[in-house]
């Protein structure tokens, strides 16, 4: 797993990557087995001097381990290849590595990695956290376009359509939607009693969802879109409920509210500023 997180690496070119001769120096790992398609690549070493030490202890206990195999790979030798990634996935389950229990996956290290490299291209994260990334002066085309094939090869595609399932499409948004994105933000950032009643109930992060986060217009009728990680391990039902119902009497057009469990940014979603939590989810007077 950490060989993904670190270099970007599917299941089966961790598995049958030889570290000694993939370190090909000079901040380079080659990669070469177990690709798709059988075409090799090139991945480049951070260039954050932090991310870049890990890097480098990450393949240093690479190669220790690789030794215990014949060929000085990462696959357990006594396993057919087959065998030896179903036992990898069988562990996964075992210690809860999963979206379900632990918020993250495997493959998803992938897109955590194609996610730092792109923030470290282009000094911003990708669309696919937060569309409101794109508000404080969108990217140019030709940078988006060069950064998004760079990760591309790095990750093994080559064709940087691709990126988009690993970083989101960054579509421009129209001055219109931008215009309603900074509205509905205004309403949770700068109200003073929107602000209480979130950190009150214990809210650590919050996020505009659906056309809320796009900027789309909305319907008469139709409320925005909120999503909130609130501090307690299970959120008491009657909190949230509370919530809600003290959202939809401080917020005119009403907010349709969901509870995210997870680690990290929900998909196509708009982060928003909120202040520390006042008090524990338990205290709150119903």
């Amino acid at each position: 797993m950490e060989m993904q997180a670190a270099f970007g690496l599917r299941v089966m070119e961790s598995l049958q990557i030889e570290p000694e001769i993939s370190d090909i120096g000079g901040g380079r790992l080659h990669v070469f087995r177990g690709t798709k398609g059988g075409k090799s690549r090139m991945v480049e070493l951070d260039e954050d001097q932090v991310v870049r030490e890990w890097q480098v202890d990450v393949l240093e206990r690479a190669k220790v381990f690789a030794k215990k195999h014949p060929k000085r790979r990462l696959a357990l030798a006594h396993l057919p290849l087959k065998n030896a990634r179903n036992h990898y996935y069988y562990v996964l389950k075992k210690c809860g590595v999963s979206k379900l229990q632990l918020g993250v996956t495997s493959h998803g290290l992938r897109h955590s990695f194609a996610a730092r490299k792109f923030e470290e291209k282009t000094g911003s994260r990708p669309p696919v956290e937060s569309p409101a990334n794109l508000l404080g002066g969108e990217l140019g085309k030709e940078l988006d376009d060069q950064t998004r094939l760079d990760i591309s090869q790095e990750l093994g595609h080559w064709r940087k359509s691709v990126t988009t399932a690993y970083l989101g499409s960054n579509q421009r948004m129209t001055r219109d939607a931008k215009a309603r994105v900074k509205t509905a933000l205004n309403v949770f950032e700068h109200n003073p009693e929107v602000k209480k009643a979130l950190s009150q109930a214990g809210v650590v992060q919050a996020w505009l969802s659906g056309k809320s986060a796009m900027g789309a217009p909305l319907v008469v009728g139709e409320k925005m879109g909120l999503v909130v990680s609130i501090k307690a391990e299970d959120a008491p039902v009657r909190v949230i409920a509370n919530l809600e119902k003290q959202l939809n009497l401080l917020v005119s057009r009403g907010v349709s509210l969901t509870v995210h469990f997870g680690e990290g940014q929900p998909d196509g979603c708009c982060s928003i500023q909120v202040d520390r939590p006042e008090q524990k989810t338990g205290e709150l007077a119903i």
